[in-house]
């Protein structure tokens, strides 16, 4: 057995890669993905003060960030889907896990779009996904998911200004998904999915640290070396809330400082079909 670290539960180990699955569920792949520019537009984030108004830590990193994000899924780069496991039964979503794959288009201009999976999606010892949500349920055409355990890898989103080499990477907590969504034969869609977390300054903290000790050996070990003083100087506005508790914020004040970020991103997706593995 070993621990599946996203779920903290004893998984039976596998043989990677003969074992990992060989039939795929209803899919969507990723066609927008931004974080929220203002007030009006954080209204579908998550709560996470109970003061009414959704939370987005990251709001001000906006005009940095949604540039690069949109012309990597148009150039075709960081492909993600959503997968309702194959293993629920069909039409009845009352609970069911949510596989979240990194995905190489096809090119072969079907309709839906196919895709192959990477396999770097997926764990070697356990032959599941690296990033999965074990209790998602729809109900009256609403997806919704959460709380759960997140990932966060390289600095800004989606490793935007790492190389992907780098150890700056670290948990994320009180994870939650709502979008409105349609499921056909065909996959499921949406127009209006939110992906809140929250990234606590202590890891994030502790993530810079790790990849200073790197640096500090070999200034060319990752090119977010150069960044590392601008992700601690920026740190003070990305963090808009303070934890009390786990799972109980308020909004960041002089007795409250902030010790915590709410990160919100907006994704739509389309239908989409999975057809097999590739190891890019």
């Amino acid at each position: 057995m070993v621990c599946d670290e996203l779920t903290w539960n004893c998984i039976e180990r596998c043989v990677f890669p003969d074992e990992l699955p060989s039939s795929w569920g209803l899919s969507g792949v990723v066609t927008s993905k931004r974080v929220p520019a203002n007030a009006t537009e954080k209204t579908g984030c998550h709560d996470y003060t109970g003061d009414g108004v959704g939370d987005s830590g990251v709001t001000g990193l906006a005009p940095q960030l949604n540039g690069p994000l949109a012309d990597a899924i148009t150039e075709g780069r960081g492909l993600t889907a959503v997968e309702i496991d194959p293993s629920t039964p069909a039409g009845n979503y009352s609970s069911f896990r949510l596989n979240v794959l990194s995905v190489n288009d096809t090119g072969a201009g079907t309709t839906p779009r196919r895709f192959w999976a990477r396999l770097g999606s997926f764990n070697e010892e356990t032959c599941l996904p690296l990033n999965l949500v074990t209790k998602a349920s729809i109900s009256g055409g609403v997806l919704t998911a959460g709380p759960f355990p997140g990932w966060m890898r390289g600095f800004g989103m989606d490793g935007l200004t790492s190389d992907g080499n780098s150890t700056l990477e670290f948990g994320l907590v009180d994870c939650f998904i709502r979008a409105t969504v349609t499921v056909s034969a065909d996959g499921i869609s949406t127009d209006d999915a939110t992906y809140s977390c929250i990234m606590i300054r202590e890891d994030f903290d502790a993530a810079l640290n790790r990849m200073q000790e790197q640096c500090d050996i070999d200034p060319e070990y990752d090119s977010f070396c150069s960044y590392l003083g601008v992700a601690r100087s920026a740190a003070a506005m990305l963090f808009d809330l303070h934890m009390v508790s786990p799972g109980n914020y308020v909004n960041k004040s002089t007795e409250n400082p902030g010790n915590a970020c709410s990160i919100c991103k907006q994704v739509s997706f389309e239908p989409a079909e999975i057809v097999g593995y590739t190891a890019d």
